[in-house]
């Protein structure tokens, strides 16, 4: 059967469907393992929308792989109520799953990272430190990734779309553009998934061929020796505000109070060294004025108290008189 207009656009076309099989595969295969890993960790009472993104992506690349068996098996069955279009039209009903759990997993990620039980029932303080948080930045990036390409799909989606109704509304056979629509579709598929991979493994795309678990979002030690130094503060009295959840984050005012302490520290310890230089000046003023009105008083030091004792006695023993 003829695809194109000549043998070698055919042979051309039946490659590119080739390789597009063999990536739906690989894509299925890791994303079904991302799944499992998912369903591991996921317990009863901590539902992981990770892992219901996962298993929908897998899900639309196998409906991709069959449909596109199905073309190689019966390139002339496409039109709607085939086989071919009830897969292909399952595929494309996965992967809006897959964007929907995508959506919901990254609004659970910020309202972690913003909202926690402590904000609502405790107010912060005008002055507050803000913890290392090495996703943070990244966090931001991906989400703005994230929406690009949901954007970027879902618009060059509809122009293709829109472009090839008025081209079919010409007359033009409909075998004829079938091929280049399944390459254009190709495209598409195959750009947003490697896109959405890589961002949801951090760039280490890797992790998916090695079957380890992707996405962990896990604090630095900057963020883990912060949070230390903080619950340090917290032991020595001072006040500190945390935030609860995955975000690791914490608004607190344990740095202004331990530079307050700083500051006291040092004028306490002068007024004290103050207070003990007056006294003894005073204690020293009251000895001399009564050794001046007095001469026959004698200040005893510590040092010589022991002699002063033995003197006191020979002297008392010397003035007594002898009894006969």
């Amino acid at each position: 059967m003829t695809y194109l207009d000549t043998e070698n656009q055919d042979k051309w076309f039946l490659a590119f469907m080739a390789i597009r099989l063999f990536i739906y595969f690989v894509f299925m295969t890791v994303n079904f393992g991302q799944a499992f890993i998912e369903a591991r960790e996921m317990t009863l009472r901590k539902v992981n929308s990770k892992f219901f993104m996962f298993l929908a992506f897998a899900l639309f690349c196998l409906c991709r792989c069959i449909s596109q068996a199905l073309f190689f098996w019966r390139p002339e069955e496409y039109l709607v109520g085939t086989i071919y279009y009830v897969f292909f039209s399952f595929g494309n009903f996965f992967i809006f799953q897959e964007f929907i759990f995508l959506g919901g997993f990254w609004i659970q990620l910020l309202y972690s990272f913003f909202i926690s039980s402590k904000i609502r029932r405790k107010g912060v303080g005008r002055l507050h430190k803000m913890s290392n948080y090495n996703h943070y930045d990244d966090m931001m990036h991906r989400t703005k990734s994230i929406l690009s390409i949901v954007v970027c799909s879902v618009s060059s989606t509809l122009i293709y779309n829109i472009v090839f109704i008025i081209v079919d509304g010409d007359g033009t056979p409909p075998y004829t553009l079938f091929p280049i629509r399944l390459i254009i579709t190709g495209i598409i598929d195959i750009g947003q998934m490697i896109a959405i991979m890589v961002v949801m493994a951090d760039g280490l795309f890797h992790k998916y061929f090695l079957f380890i678990r992707v996405s962990r979002f896990q604090p630095s030690d900057k963020s883990s020796a912060s949070d230390a130094t903080d619950a340090k503060l917290g032991s020595m009295g001072t006040k500190t505000t945390h935030y609860d959840g995955a975000s690791n984050m914490s608004f607190n005012t344990s740095m202004t109070s331990l530079q307050a302490s700083n500051v006291q520290q040092p004028q306490e310890e002068e007024e004290e060294e103050e207070e003990q230089v007056v006294g003894q000046q005073q204690l020293n003023e009251t000895t001399i004025s009564i050794g001046s009105s007095n001469p026959n008083i004698q200040l005893i030091k510590e040092g010589d108290s022991s002699d002063d004792s033995s003197k006191t006695q020979g002297t008392s023993s010397a003035a007594s008189p002898c009894i006969v």
